[in-house]
């Protein structure tokens, strides 16, 4: 803020409006929290899975991804040389 800061209510109501901004139109989630979304997906469509059914799905979740990626290096190297 160009050296200068906001004051606590100043602050405050920033975040009270950021706060309900984020009720209706939440942050996009972040890349590095990709366990963390797929796991609250998963309970949302699964409300009864236990850890061990989730620790599953993540297991065949990243799999897919592993192999997805994979084909895709494949296919460049195959263009490349």
């Amino acid at each position: 803020m160009n050296a200068n800061p906001p004051n606590y209510q100043e602050f405050a109501t920033m975040w009270q409006t950021e706060h309900l901004r984020r009720k209706t139109n939440p942050a996009a989630p972040k890349d590095e929290w990709v366990y963390i979304n797929f796991v609250q997906l998963f309970i949302k469509k699964n409300p009864t899975a236990s850890q061990s059914t989730i620790h599953t799905a993540w297991d065949i979740e990243r799999k897919k991804q592993k192999e997805t990626a994979v084909a895709i290096i494949q296919k460049y190297k195959t263009n490349i040389y």
